[in-house]
C-alpha cells in the first residue's frame, strides 16, 4: 500500500470512529439521562479532541464535522420515518466495511480584481 493510501485509509478510519463514538453518546445521554444532544453540541467538543489526541488534530476540522452533519442527517431521517410510520431504522455503527468516505467544506472564496 502505497503511502497516500495509507494516509486516507487512516483518515476514514478516524472518521468511522468519530462517527461511532457520537453515536455511542447520544444513545447513552438519551438512555441514561433522557438527553438529546445536537451536532453543534458535539462540534463544540472537537476542540478539546483535536487537543487531547494529536491523531485527530492532524485531521481537518472540516471533515470531523461533516461526520457530525452525517450522523445528524441520519437522525433526521430516522425520526422522520418514525412520524410517517414508515419502518424506522435506528441508527447503526458503522464497522470496517462500511464507512467509504469523507468530505470537505466547499470553500466558497470572492476574488476582486486589483
Amino acid at each position: 500500500m502505497h503511502a497516500q493510501e495509507r494516509q486516507l485509509a487512516e483518515v476514514l478510519w478516524r472518521c468511522r470512529i468519530l462517527y461511532n463514538t457520537a453515536l455511542a453518546q447520544r444513545i447513552f445521554l438519551w438512555k441514561q439521562c433522557g438527553v438529546s444532544i445536537s451536532r453543534y453540541q458535539q462540534e463544540g467538543e472537537l476542540k478539546a479532541l483535536r487537543a487531547e489526541l494529536p491523531e485527530y488534530g492532524a485531521l481537518h476540522s472540516h471533515i470531523m464535522q461533516d461526520v457530525l452533519a452525517c450522523l445528524e442527517k441520519t437522525y433526521h431521517a430516522f425520526f422522520r420515518r418514525v412520524a410517517s410510520g414508515e419502518q424506522p431504522g435506528f441508527p447503526r455503527f458503522h464497522g470496517k466495511n462500511r464507512y467509504h468516505s469523507f468530505t470537505y467544506k466547499r470553500v466558497r472564496q470572492r476574488c476582486s480584481p486589483r
